[in-house]
């Protein structure tokens, strides 16, 4: 389902993936949803290690706003 108006917001520190390995793994999947590939090196691929994270859905917010906190200690 697309729908713009059910939101996901991640907030945290993003880190450049540098091992081709894991690379190469995450390229079928990156070419399936967003068409490119960047396994070969060409696309930047990121890690995103969330702090929080918010879900809504635009219709009902605020009665369905959740937020998650992660501790990465």
């Amino acid at each position: 389902m697309n729908d713009r108006a059910e939101a996901v917001i991640l907030e945290g520190v993003a880190e450049l993936i540098t091992d081709p390995a894991l690379g190469k793994k995450l390229e079928p999947t990156s070419l399936s949803k967003y068409g490119i590939s960047g396994g070969d090196g060409s696309e930047p691929f990121y890690r995103v290690h969330p702090s929080c994270v918010f879900g809504l859905i635009e219709k009902s917010f605020p009665k369905t706003a959740t937020r998650w906190t992660f501790d990465r200690g």
